[in-house]
């Protein structure tokens, strides 16, 4: 960001993008709560394992599954098979994988944020007895802005020349860079977090504190 001639002039080039979106999302999650934002970032782990890091398993098994639903349909009836489009349904070219790839990963990110659980309500209240799950929260938060960065980035860098987006947001997408060592290190951080929190805690992970009793809002 710099002034010239009279004007903000605001340089999407560097990093600029990439701390608006980690800074964003660690606030997000410091204020709403881990409990809140750990859906979200579970969603987004399946999605990155799913369609970036495992690269063509989604594509394998949905053509996988298409041919072995054509064969079950030719022992009903060979003319039903005729109607249908051949295998593999998803075609060995650079752009339909790419898309069923940013589709899947779109929607597990849609599932995370639909199962928020019945935290629904507005950020913590204050700060006594919340300082941990505030810290867990912006730790997650950090954690979902890395996926969703480097899964932005490598789509975007295997795309690219696909598709066209206003001047502002392409200059935005090409400042993204991967970060996939980093990935691998925080990913496994955080389903070792999951793990302990399950073992230690187990008997309030579908209920927050104090729900299903009086009528005070629940701690996160």
């Amino acid at each position: 960001m710099r002034f010239e001639n009279g004007q903000i002039i605001i340089d999407l080039t560097g990093s600029l993008v990439s701390t608006l979106i980690f800074a964003g999302w660690m606030l997000f999650g410091w204020a709403r709560g881990f409990r809140y934002i750990v859906t979200i970032a579970g969603g987004l782990t399946l999605g990155y394992l799913l369609t970036v890091q495992g690269g063509g398993v989604v594509v394998n098994f949905v053509n996988a599954f298409y041919g072995f639903f054509l064969r079950f349909l030719g022992f009903i009836s060979a003319g039903l098979v005729d109607v249908l489009p051949p295998s593999p349904i998803i075609p060995a070219t650079q752009q339909a994988p790419l898309l069923l790839r940013v589709l899947v990963f779109t929607l597990l990110f849609a599932v995370g944020i639909s199962y928020t659980g019945p935290w629904e309500g507005g950020g913590l209240r204050g700060f006594a007895g919340n300082r941990q799950l505030r810290l867990l929260g912006a730790f997650a938060g950090f954690y979902s802005a890395l996926l969703l960065v480097n899964a932005l980035a490598i789509f975007w860098a295997e795309g690219r020349q696909f598709v066209e987006f206003p001047e502002p947001l392409m200059i935005a997408l090409n400042s993204l860079n991967p970060n996939i060592e980093i990935v691998s290190v925080f990913l496994v951080a955080f389903l070792g977090l999951l793990g302990f929190i399950f073992l230690t805690r187990f008997n309030r992970i579908l209920l927050p504190d104090g729900g299903g009793g009086g009528g005070g809002a629940p701690r996160r």
